[in-house]
């Protein structure tokens, strides 16, 4: 019973640590990509996370905003949708989704 106790703490202190750096900051190409959500969703196996709820990415002076995020930390692609909202300097531009491949500032809609 201790051991699994004890896997069960370890999993969850490498995911508490995973998620901690991942709320400081995320390494997206040569630029800091900032990802905030009310939920996020850790799968260690595929290096993918899922954020919902509030989603904002932020990269240089881009933002968006939406429902529904997946980031592939290994291929380093954004996928947003539902109610997609992306602001650059003073254009909006309004979307379902998003798909992004290093920059969100080069995204396709």
């Amino acid at each position: 019973m201790s051991t699994d106790i004890t896997d069960i703490y370890k999993f969850m202190i490498k995911n508490i640590f995973f998620l901690f750096l991942l709320l400081i900051s995320v390494s997206f190409g040569a630029e800091k990509l900032d990802i905030n959500a009310d939920v996020f969703e850790i799968d260690a196996k595929t290096n993918q996370v899922i954020a919902s709820g509030n989603v904002i990415v932020r990269q240089k002076d881009v933002t968006i905003r939406g429902v529904y995020c997946l980031y592939n930390q290994k291929s380093q692609k954004v996928f947003m949708s539902r109610g997609v909202q992306v602001r650059k300097n003073k254009m909006v531009m309004t979307c379902d989704r998003l798909e992004a491949d290093g920059e969100i500032g080069r995204a396709h809609v």
